[in-house]
């Protein structure tokens, strides 16, 4: 049941990428900062429906820092955004500001899809039991190597199964 509301929780954001990167200032113009993105990736400013920051708990160095501008796009267009900033690096210089830092496109995630990637990160890729961890469309996929068979996981309980079953064939 709570995969299934998790699920249609994702749904509803399916048209939302999160940008991070982007340093928090007074006065800023959220919009002119993600046309000047948007410019960058060769990508239409029109597909905007909706901008706005959405800030992070922590404290204030942790927000300015770890805040995440969130933009909703027309239907059909995350993907092409997503695609056209993987072409490119984008820094801070591609909105007239100063920093060595990097501005990363992502797919927006529930918190129960985020927690549930950072798991299966945590514990399947970071001891190096599988290879690769993605989430494409709040989808949470995983492969052992490069040539093997792709597998989705749903539930904590699946990133468990995956321990022991990897850990047992070691």
């Amino acid at each position: 049941m709570q995969i299934k509301l998790n699920t249609l929780e994702q749904g509803k954001i399916e048209n939302t990428l999160e940008i991070s990167g982007i340093p928090k200032e007074q006065q800023e113009n959220l919009s002119e900062i993600v046309r000047k993105i948007g410019n960058a990736i060769n990508q239409d400013n029109n597909d905007i429906k909706k901008i706005y920051r959405k800030e992070s708990k922590g404290s204030a160095s942790q927000k300015r820092h770890s805040s995440v501008v969130v933009l909703t796009l027309r239907e059909g267009c995350r993907d092409k955004w997503l695609e056209a900033a993987k072409a490119c690096s984008l820094s801070p210089r591609v909105i007239g500001k100063d920093g060595e830092g990097r501005i990363h496109l992502r797919e927006a995630l529930t918190p129960a899809t985020a927690y549930l990637l950072w798991k299966t990160k945590s514990e399947l890729k970071d001891t190096n039991l599988v290879q690769f961890v993605w989430c494409k469309r709040g989808n949470i996929l995983i492969r052992k190597s490069e040539n093997d068979k792709i597998f989705a996981i749903r539930s904590e309980s699946d990133v468990e199964k995956w321990v022991t079953a990897l850990k047992n064939k070691a």
